[in-house]
């Protein structure tokens, strides 16, 4: 991994790294209300993020809307390509970590519970 990859990485909020998450599980470029109703936020709330990640440089912002309704399709920059294959492929990691932690652990704490309960 890049060190800019990573310092963006470390720099994201998590609303922030569930948009490109989002964007990038959709092949890289997506409608906004699309992102706002998966993450269950207001486009008031959200415009934020995203004029961040544009400043970013992590992804592009295009009006594609017609006569009074404005619309806005987003698509990630290769640079945000790059960070959110990152993002999601530390999220894969850390789930499979996980499950191996909440499988195997519990039964060294309960091993060490029943010595100590039984050798009172």
């Amino acid at each position: 991994m890049s060190s800019d990859v990573s310092s963006l990485i470390r720099e994201l909020s998590d609303k922030e790294t569930k948009i490109l998450e989002e964007i990038y599980k959709a092949g890289g470029e997506i409608m906004l209300r699309d992102i706002w109703r998966v993450m269950g936020i207001k486009s008031k709330a959200g415009m934020p993020f995203i004029t961040k990640l544009e400043k970013k440089g992590l992804l592009a912002k295009e009006n594609v809307g017609s006569g009074k309704r404005v619309m806005y399709r987003v698509r990630l920059t290769e640079l945000g390509m790059a960070v959110a294959r990152e993002l999601t492929e530390a999220g894969s990691l850390m789930r499979v970590l996980t499950y191996d932690l909440l499988t195997k652990i519990p039964c060294f704490f309960l091993s060490v519970y029943r010595h100590l309960r039984d050798n009172r």
